[in-house]
């Protein structure tokens, strides 16, 4: 068999919560102690590309700039290439998928590749009044309102069945207990990383 080109999957976990889960502060804490982790999310990914002023990135400021919601389409394919771009092997998303659209659609997406390899969903629960403790100790802008956060919870908890129906029955997702502190938490992260990844083989295309 002749052998075109030499390619090395991304290991991808996907790390899901509520507001004031800490799945953005734990994922943080990782990469701090493993450079070789990239961490990236939804938010990230947009103004990274915007930045880089790609093709791509023209297409999400015009949407960006006009204060209207990116595509799902787009959305996809902007983390998509921010995954296989990636020069580190493996890669953490918080925050995503957000709803059963996204988690459709990102499935396609890996359907049609071989260079990411979907290791686990990592969801992050915790109780309500301390993930409101959390949101309220903290100031990262309109995320942070109080008066949005019972709204964020429940759409949150209406979207949250069916990623989990979906991944479970693919035997992907696994829980984490979020009332602990960050720091906890992030071990306990970390522990599940390690976990699921194995030795990385390369993928012939």
């Amino acid at each position: 068999m002749k052998i075109n080109k030499l390619n090395i999957p991304k290991q991808l976990f996907l790390i899901i919560g509520g507001p004031g889960s800490g799945k953005t502060s734990s994922s943080k804490k990782i990469i701090e102690k493993r450079p070789n982790i990239a961490h990236f999310s939804m938010g990230e990914i947009f103004r990274n590309e915007v930045e880089k002023r790609t093709e791509l990135g023209k297409i999400l400021a015009s949407f960006i700039n006009k204060g209207q919601y990116v595509p799902i389409e787009v959305a996809i394919s902007s983390i998509n290439t921010a995954i296989t771009e990636s020069p580190k092997s493996i890669v953490i998303i918080d925050g995503f998928p957000r709803n059963e659209e996204q988690m459709l659609e990102f499935e396609k997406c890996l359907s049609k590749t071989d260079e990411i390899d979907l290791k686990q969903i990592i969801e992050i629960y915790v109780n309500k009044e301390i993930a409101k403790k959390r949101i309220s100790s903290r100031n990262r802008g309109i995320d942070d309102n109080l008066d949005l956060f019972e709204e964020r919870i429940n759409i949150y908890e209406n979207e949250i069945e069916s990623i989990r129906t979906f991944y479970s029955n693919k035997k992907l997702l696994s829980f984490i207990d979020g009332n602990n502190d960050l720091q906890h938490v992030s071990e306990n992260l970390l522990i599940k990383i390690d976990h699921n990844l194995k030795p990385i083989q390369p993928c012939i295309s």
